[in-house]
């Protein structure tokens, strides 16, 4: 195997743009390896060793790397049956008018002041969570925004408490009690109420 080609300083000069431009705009290494054609396996693996500097990629894939950079990625987000949408102003728009429905108003009866203030910014809360949802950057922003809808519209997880608080172990009064009750259920039968008598 030759060994590879070595760099001159212009590629490297490209390559550093490329990257760099890539990584202030969110775009991610299989958003830019599909952008430049190389949507398989072994193109992100190619663009891989393109980034390490171990391989080179062709004048044209460079070049349509450099065009989505000057574009930057449309976000997109679930729509119906799964399909991808792109994020526009108009479907923000719309997300939040679905939203507004489900907030609903404040309560006017509400003592609390503080819980009246947040009640009134409840729909700009949770359209700043869809907002995040949708076009942030971060994975990690998109799983914690995802999680607080969930909870606001399913609810809470419900998680299970186990007291692990050791116990004295039990009175010999309280044995007897717990066996001849445990042989008081027996004689009743599962419904609580005594099987009949043989004949």
């Amino acid at each position: 195997m030759a060994p590879p080609k070595p760099w001159t300083a212009a590629e490297v000069a490209r390559r550093h743009e490329i990257l760099s431009t890539a990584h202030a705009k969110g775009i991610t290494h299989k958003q830019l390896a599909e952008g430049a054609g190389l949507p398989s396996n072994s193109g992100q693996v190619k663009l891989s060793r393109w980034m390490r500097g171990a391989a080179h990629l062709g004048d044209d894939v460079l070049a349509r790397m450099e065009s989505l950079l000057k574009g930057g990625p449309t976000p997109v987000h679930a729509g119906p049956a799964g399909s991808a949408v792109p994020v526009t102003d108009e479907v923000v728009r719309s997300e939040l008018a679905t939203l507004d429905e489900v907030a609903g108003v404040p309560d006017p009866d509400e003592k609390d002041p503080l819980k009246a203030l947040a009640k009134a910014h409840r729909r700009s809360a949770v359209g700043a969570l869809v907002r995040l949802l949708v076009s942030a950057k971060s994975e990690q922003v998109k799983v914690r925004a995802a999680e607080l809808l969930l909870e606001r519209s399913d609810g809470k997880a419900i998680q299970t408490v186990i007291d692990m608080t050791p116990k004295p172990p039990a009175t010999s009064e309280e044995l007897v009690a717990a066996i001849q009750k445990a042989i008081d259920q027996t004689k009743k039968g599962p419904s609580g109420v005594p099987p009949p008598a043989n004949r």
